[in-house]
C-alpha cells in the first residue's frame, strides 16, 4: 500500500492536536506522519522541492502530488470515515478564501494554541506511523 504523508510543525500544539485527531480517526491507516523539524522530514520535504524550514503550512504528499494549506486539510478529511469525510465539501469555498483564513490561523497558531518545547514523540503503538 502506498501511504500518503502528512508533514506538520512538531512544535505547534494545534498541529499536534490535528495529527492526534487524524491518527484516532484514520482507521484504514492511510497516512504516515513526519515533523517538519525532524531530519527525515526535512530531507523528504527537500526531495519534493519544498523549503524544509517553512513551518507555516501543513504539507500532504498523496499519489505523487503535493498539497498545502487548506487544500491539504480538505484532502486529508476526504479520506476519513463518515462523518469526518464531509469536511471535504468545504472545497466549495474558493481556495483564496480558504487559504486566507488558513494563513491567519497559521501565523497566529503559537499565540492562540501555544507551542511545545520539544517535538511530539510517538508512543510504541504509533511508531510505525511516523517516518
Amino acid at each position: 500500500m502506498n501511504h500518503s504523508i502528512i508533514f506538520f510543525d512538531g512544535f505547534c500544539n494545534l498541529c499536534n492536536s490535528f495529527i492526534n485527531f487524524i491518527i484516532d480517526t484514520d482507521k484504514k491507516r492511510i497516512y504516515r506522519y513526519s515533523s517538519l523539524q525532524s531530519l527525515e522530514g526535512q530531507k523528504l520535504v527537500k526531495s519534493i522541492g519544498q523549503t524544509p524550514y517553512n513551518y507555516k503550512s501543513l504539507i500532504l504528499v498523496q499519489n505523487n502530488m503535493m498539497y498545502q494549506k487548506s487544500t491539504a486539510v480538505l484532502k486529508i478529511f476526504r479520506e476519513l470515515s463518515f462523518p469526518w469525510n464531509l469536511g471535504y465539501y468545504f472545497k466549495i469555498i474558493p481556495t483564496f478564501i480558504r487559504d486566507y483564513v488558513y494563513s491567519i490561523i497559521a501565523s497566529n497558531r503559537y499565540n492562540l494554541f501555544g507551542k511545545r518545547n520539544t517535538c511530539r514523540v510517538p508512543n510504541d503503538e504509533e511508531k510505525q506511523l511516523f517516518l
